[in-house]
């Protein structure tokens, strides 16, 4: 049956942009082959091949099929560290409570057989008992002056007895060792010293000798203890302009105090003086049970 020119038109019109359902429509005595066939041949029109519609729900079914695939998946991988993690935890309490009682065995207290015995140390210097420090020239964080001096070696000495009576619990502490280190007073090795110090040397010297003799008779006092006092001379008390390290002791004035403080202490077993060429000097004497 020979086209017509009314269904040339409408395959004109609908044939490349229209379903195929709604062309066998307008066209209902003609095949869709021969459509097909007619539009190719005689009016050069090429369709494209028919998509698939996929309908709405499909598409929403798939994507929750997909969503609970991966969320079950995720589950079960999250249950198996679970299970992992809760199989060690069991593993260790049932470790832990091998070990719930404690074992323990008794212990007997078992008197000294022997006395330990120790000597006792301290060092006092560098006391410049002199110098005065103004509280308001430091923003009052301290201050120095003869009272304060006075009353911190009132407090070493203290101290002393405190810390040799707290040990003594312990150990048998029969001697005890005074270093006087030296720089008791500040002197007049510096300028200023002439204007700033509290005392001139000679007096300065005769106040430290009164400070170091009342604290050796304190600690004496306190503790009955044998003392051999150390003594070395600083770098402060010296006469000289500069350090005269062969003549350094008779140039001290408190190498001259050490030996008033040996006489003093009249009651040593022994006084002298050793190394008088070296640098440090040294006075030793005993105090045992001396009377003032």
């Amino acid at each position: 049956m020979n086209w017509k020119p009314n269904e040339d038109k409408v395959l004109k019109t609908h044939f490349l942009s229209s379903p195929k359902d709604t062309i066998l429509k307008l066209l209902p005595n003609r095949t869709w082959n021969s459509i097909q066939k007619r539009a190719r041949d005689a009016l050069g029109l090429h369709r494209n091949p028919e998509k698939k519609i996929i309908k709405r729900e499909t598409v929403d079914t798939k994507i929750k099929e997909i969503t609970i695939k991966d969320i079950t998946k995720q589950f079960m991988s999250k249950e198996k560290l679970l299970l992992k993690r809760i199989q060690g935890l069991e593993l260790l309490l049932n470790k832990t409570k091998e070990f719930s009682d404690v074992d323990t065995y008794s212990i007997k207290y078992k008197e000294a057989t022997t006395i330990s015995r120790s000597t006792a140390f301290t060092i006092w210097g560098d006391w410049h008992s002199e110098e005065e420090v103004k509280g308001e020239a430091i923003n009052n964080l301290n201050r120095f002056n003869l009272d304060i001096c006075q009353r911190r070696v009132e407090y070493l000495s203290n101290r002393v007895v405190r810390f040799v009576r707290m040990y003594r619990k312990d150990t048998e502490i029969d001697k005890l060792v005074i270093v006087l280190g030296g720089d008791f007073i500040t002197g007049n090795i510096h300028m200023e010293n002439l204007e700033s110090s509290l005392l001139r040397p000679i007096d300065a010297i005769i106040f430290a000798e009164k400070l170091i003799a009342s604290a050796i008779e304190f600690v004496d006092l306190h503790l009955q203890i044998d003392i051999t006092v150390v003594c070395v001379v600083g770098n402060h008390p010296r006469i000289t302009k500069k350090v005269r390290h062969s003549t350094e002791m008779g140039n001290s004035l408190e190498y001259y105090m050490y030996h008033q403080l040996a006489k003093y202490f009249s009651g040593a077993s022994n006084s002298g003086t050793g190394n008088d060429g070296g640098r440090v000097s040294l006075i030793a004497f005993n105090i045992i049970n001396y009377k003032v």
